[in-house]
């Protein structure tokens, strides 16, 4: 599965990638910053989008604004709002209804890790 994970925090960046590698079957790609994601999205989506919430220039809420935009094809497969906010109930109802698929708080643990990537593979299955 290509996972693509954007956050402004190159540390927590690298343990998040890290920790997918570790998981096995996943080709991890990452991005420090929103123009770069939004770059590396491309033609060909990922089919796992781990987004930050709250990053300089476009937040993970404006960058999953511009991806419902485009046609179906073109967008990632299932997509995670991640969020270090003490009280994520406001921002998990706005993320679902725009289009996330998941909204998850920081930090993420491995246990959390494996269960989104069961759910992303399950959502792609069932888009096949």
């Amino acid at each position: 599965m290509n996972v693509l994970v954007i956050d402004d925090d190159p540390a927590y960046l690298s343990l998040v990638g890290r920790a997918f590698e570790r998981l096995g079957g996943h080709s991890t790609t990452l991005a420090v910053d929103s123009a770069s994601g939004l770059e590396m999205v491309g033609d060909t989506p990922p089919d796992l989008l781990l987004l930050d919430w709250l990053m300089p220039g476009k937040s993970g809420i404006d960058i999953l604004l511009e991806l419902e935009r485009r046609p179906r094809s073109r967008r990632p497969g299932y997509v995670v709002i991640m969020t270090a906010a003490p009280d994520i109930g406001l921002l998990r109802e706005i993320a679902l209804e725009i289009g996330a698929d998941e909204v998850v708080s920081k930090p993420i643990t491995r246990h959390v890790m494996a269960e989104i990537a069961a759910r992303a593979r399950a959502g792609l299955a069932l888009q096949a």
